[in-house]
């Protein structure tokens, strides 16, 4: 009796050009998530750039346990979880709403002009927004404090004051991500039945009644998605510290990240952070950071 192909080969066969359209994808995203993962290991080594990741000698839990010693565990797991809870609620408002309102507007024109400024912030990097809100918020030459010297009024020490970082930290976030989420909901938006709005128009629905009970039902399932997605990012802030090499000749020192924006903006790339259980195993390796700058600077 003759066995038949496999059904993977035979649907693979069926539908080439599905699978080979489907490749590019598939290589980024074991290039860019997968195989970074790797670096995990750096949680359980004393790290050092002769050796690189992988001939570091091995610590064991030793990080973990400096960690957990030092007595920031709670507040930066605290903070990690928190500012990621306050992202992710204002963004997915914020994302909603201007969906909601793009979706209203009649001008085509200005609604693709609208779309495109809105979804640009998304494709800069950190690193030039973190460089944008310094040159903002710095006392001795920021924007902020050289307006507010040009109208005679005393400049305000931004990086001292803690109490205002919460809110530049959610704004500077809602700037970055909702674009890409508007996106994401006004597409959802088009794909409602067109056909429901003309129903409550003939029935004398205002458009708050149409938002209410059309477009928020019907893009549930897409809230519902995104809101899970973005749950496995909890650790893109407040990773605690980072090993930054200084001086020459081979000689490493290391700092802490002070202020707030780079303390959220530092340590893993974005497609290496992986849900809350990653987290611990990541901050170990700012804590071996911060315990090798202890010792060279003793």
């Amino acid at each position: 009796m003759k066995h038949g192909k496999h059904p993977f080969l035979r649907d693979l066969k069926e539908n080439r050009v599905k699978w080979l359209m489907l490749l590019p994808a598939a290589i980024v995203v074991i290039l860019m998530c997968y195989i970074p993962m790797g670096g995990i290991v750096l949680a359980f080594k004393e790290y050092n750039y002769h050796d690189g990741i992988f001939g570091s000698p091995w610590v064991a839990f030793k990080n973990f346990e400096y960690f957990f010693q030092s007595g920031k565990a709670w507040s930066v797991t605290r903070n990690t979880i928190l500012y990621n809870l306050a992202f992710l609620c204002v963004n997915t408002f914020l994302q909603i709403t201007c969906a909601i309102l793009l979706s209203e507007l009649a001008g085509k024109w200005f609604k693709r002009i609208t779309q495109s400024v809105m979804f640009f912030p998304y494709f800069i990097s950190w690193v030039v927004v973190g460089a944008f809100i310094y040159n903002m918020f710095n006392y001795e030459f920021g924007a902020v404090n050289t307006l507010l010297r040009s109208l005679g009024l005393d400049p305000v020490d931004i990086y001292s004051n803690k109490a205002v970082w919460p809110f530049i930290l959610i704004a500077v976030s809602a700037f970055k991500n909702v674009g890409y989420g508007t996106v994401m909901y006004l597409a959802s938006i088009m794909n409602i039945d067109g056909q429901l709005y003309e129903a409550a128009d003939l029935d004398g629905a205002n458009m708050w009644q149409k938002i209410r009970h059309i477009t928020l039902p019907g893009i549930r399932p897409t809230v519902v998605i995104l809101f899970h997605h973005h749950e496995g990012r909890l650790p893109d802030v407040l990773a605690g510290h980072r090993q930054q090499p200084h001086g020459a000749g081979g000689h490493r020192r290391h700092r802490h990240l002070r202020h707030p924006l780079a303390a959220a903006t530092a340590g893993v790339r974005h497609d290496q952070r992986r849900g809350p259980v990653s987290v611990h195993l990541l901050l170990p390796v700012g804590a071996f950071g911060q315990q090798a700058g202890e010792k060279g600077g003793a």
